[in-house]
C-alpha cells in the first residue's frame, strides 16, 4: 500500500520516522506502524510530528509501544502535535519543540447514533479514555489530574515556551515552523492566532495535487477530492489562455458545487 500517514527511513544507527498526516488514515492502523518499527530493530528513534491527530486508540497504542521500547526516542514537534499526536509526543525520552509550534489537548469525542443506554455506555467509555490521556500527560509533567482535565475540557493550545514551562517538552528550539499547520482549522473548535492567520486559501492552489488538498480541507472525502484530479482538470495559471482571476473563480465555483452535491 502506497498511501500511509507515516514514513520510516533507516539512517545508519537512527530510525527516522515522520508522522505528518492524520493518524490511522488510509486504513493503516497502529499495528502496521508498530510492525514496521519492530522489523528495523532500531536502537535510536527520531520521530518528527506534524499532525492534527486522528484515531485515539492508535495514538495510545503507539505511545505505549514507543514508551516501553528499548530504543532511545527523540521527538521533534515540527508544526502541530494535536489530539492523539500529542499523546504520541509524550513517548519521547527527549521532546524538542520550536517556539512557534503547538501542542493541543482536548477531551475525546465520538460521532454515534443510538438509544439512551447505548449513548450512556459511549459516554462512560469516553471518560475512561480521557482518564488514560490524563495519566499519560501526568507521567510527563507531574501536573495534577484536575488541572489536566481542565486543559482537555477547554481544548488547550501551547506554544513552545508554554509547553516547556508546563513540563510537556524538554527543549525549545529556534526552528520556524508555524505555517506547517496550514489548512487544518476545520479539525478544531478554535485556533491560536498564529495558525488562524495561515488558513489554506484558494490563492495557494496552483496544481491538481494542491486542488485535491484544498478540497479535502474544505470537507470532501479523499475519494471525492480525487475525482476532479482523475478527470485531469488543469487548474494551473496560464496567461495565454485564461486570466488568473477567472481561474480562481472557476475553482471556487467547482468547489462549492462539489460540497453542495456530496
Amino acid at each position: 500500500m502506497n498511501d500511509k500517514w507515516y514514513n520510516i527511513q533507516n539512517n545508519a544507527e537512527v530510525l527516522d520516522i515522520d508522522i505528518h498526516d492524520e493518524i490511522g488514515l488510509y486504513g493503516v492502523d497502529a499495528a502496521s506502524f508498530i510492525g514496521e518499527i519492530k522489523s528495523q530493530e532500531a536502537k535510536s528513534i527520531r520521530l518528527s510530528l506534524n499532525s492534527y491527530g486522528g484515531n485515539v486508540f492508535d495514538g495510545i497504542a503507539i505511545y505505549n509501544y514507543l514508551k516501553n521500547s528499548d530504543a532511545d526516542v527523540e521527538v521533534n514537534v515540527v508544526g502541530i502535535a494535536a489530539s492523539s499526536a500529542s499523546i504520541i509526543a509524550m513517548a519521547g525520552d527527549v521532546i524538542n519543540m520550536p517556539e512557534d509550534a503547538f501542542l493541543m489537548f482536548h477531551k475525546p469525542g465520538v460521532q454515534r447514533v443510538g438509544d439512551a443506554d447505548e449513548l450512556r455506555k459511549e459516554a462512560d467509555l469516553l471518560d475512561q479514555i480521557r482518564n488514560q490521556l490524563v495519566n499519560i500527560y501526568k507521567k510527563k509533567t507531574g501536573k495534577d489530574e484536575e488541572d489536566l482535565i481542565a486543559m482537555l475540557n477547554e481544548e488547550t493550545w501551547l506554544n513552545g515556551s508554554d509547553a516547556a514551562e508546563m513540563g510537556f517538552v524538554d527543549q525549545v528550539t529556534n526552528q520556524k515552523v508555524a505555517a506547517m499547520g496550514k489548512g487544518w482549522e476545520k479539525h478544531f473548535a478554535s485556533l491560536p492566532e498564529a495558525l488562524a492567520e495561515n488558513k489554506l486559501d484558494i490563492d495557494d492552489v496552483n496544481t491538481k495535487t494542491e486542488f485535491e488538498r484544498y478540497l479535502r480541507h474544505a470537507g470532501l472525502s479523499r475519494k471525492d477530492a480525487k475525482t476532479p484530479a482523475s478527470k485531469k482538470i488543469d487548474i494551473q495559471r496560464d496567461a495565454e489562455t485564461i486570466a488568473a482571476d477567472q481561474q480562481k473563480a472557476d475553482i471556487s465555483a467547482l468547489t462549492n458545487l462539489l460540497l453542495k452535491n456530496r
